[in-house]
């Protein structure tokens, strides 16, 4: 990849394929790549093998339906050294609204 690629590149953690599959095309269709995992460990993995520009994940990925933003707070300590000097975004996205303003209470983009 050039380094635009590299650039261009959404690193997004869902376990819900079907939501992964669509915001994977949703960001290509953009004119971004995606890299779709669908656990905390493979995107904690890829994060270890190179910084990515964007990160996108469900905010309690690994845990449907649950309240439990565990997920997003290990991902976001993981990158938050990119964010802080705007070299990169992150966003936590998720159904269900508690589990946004839990994210949001201790501070991780949702």
């Amino acid at each position: 990849m050039s380094q635009l690629e590299l650039e261009s590149v959404v690193l997004l953690g869902f376990h819900n394929h079907r939501v992964g599959s669509f915001l994977s095309e949703l960001c290509e269709d953009l004119g971004y790549g995606a890299v779709l995992v669908s656990s905390v460990n493979e995107m904690l993995e890829k994060i270890r093998q190179r910084e990515y520009p964007r990160y996108l994940m469900d905010l309690n990925l690994g845990k449907p339906n649950s309240l439990d933003v565990g997920a997003a707070v290990r991902v976001y300590e993981a990158v938050k050294a990119q964010i802080e000097s705007n070299r990169a975004k992150f966003l936590g996205m998720s159904a269900n609204p508690e589990a946004v303003e839990a994210a949001r209470k201790l501070g991780i983009p949702a």
